[in-house]
């Protein structure tokens, strides 16, 4: 018994570190990698032929970015608007916190628009296609998030812990 034990020991740091990584990971803030990352596997299921605006060091055709960043942005728009409906839903048995969350979306929306559109003196405007994508990806990441927490004695104050990270992000003063 006593060298079975002596055996496992060894193990024991490795497993500590291994389960410190990954519990620091799910509490860990998104990274421009990992929304990249979600980006493009959206778009490589419903439109494999942009996966080329992903791609590091490919040359994009003029066409490429004509045709699919209005592509991308529609299909992470869409998936924006599922999930932020779900999460509205499932918060809806916590008003305050299902206010919280309307709130922190609507100054993502000002922090998109402030971002990624371009004014003109004369009121005309230019939006920045990948600068949306990116910043639709990034609400989406955060609204996952919440949706996945559980209502429990753990969850609870989670949701304010992602919140306010949320609300950091999009409006970091």
């Amino acid at each position: 018994m006593l060298s079975t034990i002596k055996d496992y020991s060894i193990y024991f740091p490795a497993l500590l570190i291994f389960s410190l990584f990954f519990s620091f990971q799910s509490n860990a803030e998104v990274s421009d990698g990992e929304l990249r990352r979600m980006m493009m596997d959206m778009t490589n299921e419903k439109h494999p032929e942009c996966n080329v605006m992903f791609k590091r060091g490919s040359t994009l055709k003029t066409g490429d970015r004509v045709v699919c960043s209005p592509r991308i942005n529609v299909l992470m728009d869409a998936e924006l608007n599922r999930i932020y409906k779900d999460v509205m839903e499932r918060y809806s048995v916590f008003p305050k916190q299902k206010k919280r969350i309307r709130n922190t979306q609507r100054e993502w929306i000002k922090y998109r628009d402030e971002e990624c559109v371009f004014e003109d003196f004369d009121g005309s405007g230019l939006v920045k296609t990948n600068c949306t994508a990116e910043a639709i990806a990034l609400s989406i990441w955060y609204l996952k998030r919440l949706n996945s927490i559980q209502f429990d004695e753990k969850g609870i104050p989670q949701i304010k812990k992602v919140l306010k990270e949320y609300k950091r992000e999009v409006n970091p003063i």
